[in-house]
């Protein structure tokens, strides 16, 4: 996915297309270092005819085909995020999508109905899956006049601000930062900001900051 601009997780399998005849690579197993940044993997491997046999390289296969993949074998909340994030950076469009669901289950086509290519991150993507999946309404990348666009609006009343170490560690993006929540808490809007780190791995938590901070703003 990387190889294509699209957003991937920082931990993941490796996984190999294979001709069908390729029978003895069953038990292969991947040795010495790779780009995923670990010393030993196991592969995760795949037979299936391909989609766009025309785009395979021996590095990777087409893009519709790595999609359907992702789809087929990563958790639901990474399978949107990801696909998000290719239609967001304009590598499928919304017809491909079309093609992506005829591949799939019936229970795995359920991805499609909370796509929104209007993420910037697969992070924000996650996090808006977990907070619409808690029963909240969220708006993605809201403008704000003299603020700017914020990464989740709920209900009307809380931004959620999801943050990366690659745009938000500067001294100079930390005081934008900053500056930016004083100005949404002056419009009488509550900022909640989450790490990547908890993007990830603690959405549950962060569902349960936001209702805080909804009982909290309807108090006051």
């Amino acid at each position: 996915m990387e190889t294509y601009g699209i957003w991937t997780p920082d931990r993941r399998l490796v996984h190999v297309w294979l001709k069908p005849n390729a029978a003895r690579l069953r038990a292969l197993r991947l040795s010495g270092r790779t780009a995923v940044g670990e010393a030993h993997h196991e592969l995760r491997r795949h037979w299936r005819p391909l989609l766009e046999s025309d785009q395979c390289e021996s590095w990777r296969v087409g893009v519709l085909d790595a999609l359907i993949q992702v789809v087929r074998c990563q958790p639901r909340a990474i399978a949107i995020a990801v696909l998000d994030s290719a239609l967001h950076q304009g590598v499928i469009e919304r017809q491909n999508l079309e093609q992506l669901a005829v591949q799939v289950t019936s229970r795995q086509r359920r991805v499609f109905d909370r796509i929104d290519a209007r993420a910037e991150s697969g992070t924000e993507s996650l996090v808006r899956l977990a907070l619409v999946d808690a029963g909240l309404r969220v708006v993605p990348q809201v403008l704000f006049p003299g603020v700017g666009r914020v990464d989740l609006l709920v209900e009307g009343r809380i931004v959620v601000e999801v943050d990366s170490a690659a745009w938000h560690s500067t001294v100079d993006a930390v005081t934008r930062d900053y500056g930016r929540d004083l100005q949404l808490v002056r419009r009488r809007r509550w900022v909640v900001r989450v790490s990547y780190e908890q993007a990830m791995h603690s959405r549950r938590q962060v569902v349960e900051a936001v209702r805080a901070a909804l009982r909290a703003s309807r108090a006051s």
